[in-house]
């Protein structure tokens, strides 16, 4: 069975690098093109987003990208929040909207690390501001909805669990003063968690118009073991400078 786990966890992993590896060599190619066609050739769209890349008060695209995901992530929750004091038809296109805007953000959150890589743009700012972004898209629904929808042993390890996580965070940027180093990077059990999370979140806005409790009950459960082995990475990974 261990021997299995280790295959399942070595296939996410190369699949994981072969996605980033196609992402990056897109993003080169695509940021290429964009510096011959700039200004004069560019689509209106991309006119609207060089606006925001030059005057980027982030520093860079992988950072802006953060920001726009804790921004939607932010909307998300307010769209939520909406959702349950008023009723009727527009109560269900402020779910859908919110539902759409929480998609959007798991899909870009696809892009920030690639577009790091491929820009030569990784930073510091960007480490932080990546899983700021992920907590905060999960905090979005997971504490607005599972309350509602998730067995309580599960809720409450779930925030257990992110709640250690972000305390490993600050541990981090602590440890980078004193003569010790912590692995900087999330692993392998940590990026498996963070998939089925965002899944799972996905299912929690479906849970009012169907039968699907279940499933993202049955999906937060499964994400615990990996949270934990996340945890343990970061713990054994301290070592004196």
């Amino acid at each position: 069975m261990t021997q299995y786990w280790i295959l399942v966890g070595s296939w996410f992993d190369d699949t994981l690098k072969l996605k980033d590896r196609w992402l990056e060599s897109r993003i080169k190619l695509y940021a290429e093109d964009v510096r011959q066609r700039y200004p004069e050739h560019l689509t209106w769209w991309e006119k609207a987003f060089a606006i925001l890349i030059v005057r980027n008060i982030t520093g860079t695209v992988a950072n802006l990208i953060s920001v726009i995901r804790i921004l939607l992530a932010v909307i998300v929750a307010l769209l939520l929040i909406i959702h349950y004091q008023i009723e009727g038809a527009l109560s269900l296109i402020i779910m859908a909207t919110a539902l759409m805007l929480f998609i959007t953000a798991g899909i870009l959150d696809l892009l920030d690390g690639p577009a790091a890589r491929a820009l030569n743009q990784v930073s510091d700012n960007g480490k932080i501001l990546d899983p700021v972004a992920d907590k905060t898209l999960l905090a979005s629904v997971f504490i607005i909805m599972g309350y509602s929808y998730l067995a309580s042993p599960i809720y409450w390890i779930i925030i257990s669990q992110e709640s250690f996580l972000i305390a490993i965070s600050i541990l981090k940027k602590i440890a980078s003063r004193l003569p010790f180093t912590m692995a900087s990077q999330a692993n392998l059990a940590g990026k498996v968690k963070n998939t089925l999370e965002l899944i799972a979140g996905g299912f929690l806005f479906l849970c009012p118009f169907a039968p699907l409790t279940i499933v993202a009950n049955i999906l937060f459960w499964s994400s615990v073991p990996f949270g934990l082995g996340s945890i343990r990475g970061y713990l054994m990974s301290v070592r004196r400078k």
